[in-house]
């Protein structure tokens, strides 16, 4: 296994009704993997007792990415000799990819989440967000919903 260590700065505040945040991430791993910046940036604005809208947008920066040298594979040559039935040869010479993968290093993913925080009860709480990439960089998906109960008893 490796290290990996994870510094986090939070900054929050409250001002009446509005709640904005910045977080701060830096993620350094051992061995090959790259190490990472994340941060968030968004607000909370209540709208009523019940109900809160959720604003975020989250960058994650990859910062030497790939130190082992990680390439995809080289293209391959290849030559050929084939003969057509009118008795002609054809001599064949191509250099063939190997991946349609693009050959990017850095995967940095920047992406939105819009929400909800509902309250329908003093011991309940729903949280509803979409969150959807703001870039084509590494794989994501179109869109993310996620949904969150919490009871307290």
């Amino acid at each position: 296994g490796q290290s990996v260590f994870r510094f986090t700065q939070i900054f929050s505040s409250r001002l009446g009704d509005f709640s904005p945040h910045f977080n701060a991430s830096y993620l350094a791993r051992g061995g090959s993997l790259p190490n990472q910046v994340e941060v968030f940036l968004g607000y909370d604005q209540r709208i009523a007792d019940w109900f809160t809208f959720v604003f975020d947008v989250n960058g994650l920066i990859q910062l030497d990415a790939y130190r082992d040298g990680f390439r995809f594979p080289q293209k391959v040559h290849v030559e050929g000799a084939f003969e057509r039935s009118s008795g002609q040869t054809l001599f064949l010479s191509r250099d063939i990819s190997l991946t349609n993968i693009p050959a990017r290093t850095r995967d940095h993913t920047l992406r939105a989440a819009i929400g909800t925080k509902l309250n329908p009860k003093e011991d309940l709480l729903i949280v509803a967000n979409l969150m959807f990439p703001l870039n084509r960089q590494g794989l994501q998906s179109s869109v993310t919903p996620t949904v969150g109960f919490e009871f307290a008893f």
